[in-house]
């Protein structure tokens, strides 16, 4: 996939920038390397992935030069403790007024739209990129939806229906995905211009609307059907079929009148 073949071009660039030679690229070298690494774990292990695959490929063609490490430097490899955890420690919800000040204060339609539309649904960043005028919108039991693509972040995001109760007309939706990696660079631009720190990130909006989900009262079960999180519980995420759509109207409604009473 586009992105997928960006992350791993962008990891080989990062590569080339530690180990000049392929001489050079040896088990040392790599923890002096991984001792800078100030990304989480599981970024950093994503790279490795990527570079053992990529080293393996040099061998298995014969591009090794003689004297090169014969064996994978980038397989089994122990990352050191350094790295940051996983999860989302760090990164916080927004404020509505911040997201208005955002809004406000940003001249690029395309990164507005992105703001807009994860204000007022929750989507993730992919998520939104997916999305188009044709494929995404679609009527059912008498309400008008947003249907997340199939292949999104988990199985429980996956095709999920969001009912909409504005106009789809609010989101501008275009005609053709749009790859959300600029969109995103744009927004870290953005942001970083007006003074907002590493703690804001553009997931911190879907971080907003989950805040808003529970400040309402709105149901976990309803909130996680929204947003495409897995319920761990056995009733729920063995058993139930999920929240009704006139459920997760309720809860959007209720979310898009804070909304408009907040960002107007």
């Amino acid at each position: 996939k586009d992105r997928t073949q960006y992350e791993a071009r962008r990891c080989l660039h990062r590569m080339a920038a530690h180990f000049p030679t392929l001489q050079d690229i040896t088990i040392a070298k790599r923890q002096a390397w991984l001792r800078t690494e100030r990304r989480n774990v599981r970024t950093v292990q994503k790279d490795m992935c990527f570079l053992s695959s990529y080293y393996r490929f040099l061998k298995e063609t014969y591009r090794l030069p003689q004297g090169a490490n014969a064996d994978n430097p980038f397989r089994d490899v122990k990352l050191p403790k350094s790295l940051k955890p996983l999860g989302e420690t760090g990164r916080r919800p927004l404020e509505l007024l911040e997201i208005k000040h955002l809004l406000a204060s940003c001249d690029d339609p395309e990164v507005k739209r992105f703001i807009r539309t994860a204000a007022y649904t929750g989507l993730r960043i992919k998520e939104i990129g997916a999305l188009t005028r044709k494929e995404s919108v679609v009527h059912k039991d008498g309400y008008q939806c947003l249907r997340v693509t199939d292949d999104a972040k988990t199985r429980a995001s996956s095709s999920r229906l969001i009912p909409l109760p504005f106009s789809v007309d609010m989101l501008e939706l275009p005609d053709e995905p749009v790859y959300e990696v600029p969109v995103g660079k744009r927004f870290g631009r953005m942001k970083q211009r007006l003074g907002y720190g590493e703690s804001t990130v553009f997931h911190s909006i879907r971080k907003t609307f989950a805040t808003c989900c529970e400040q309402l009262g709105i149901p976990e079960g309803t909130a996680a059907d929204i947003l495409g999180h897995e319920k761990n519980t056995l009733s729920y995420g063995l058993y139930s079929g999920g929240t009704s759509l006139a459920q997760r109207f309720d809860a959007m409604t209720a979310i898009y009148n804070l909304l408009n009473q907040r960002l107007s």
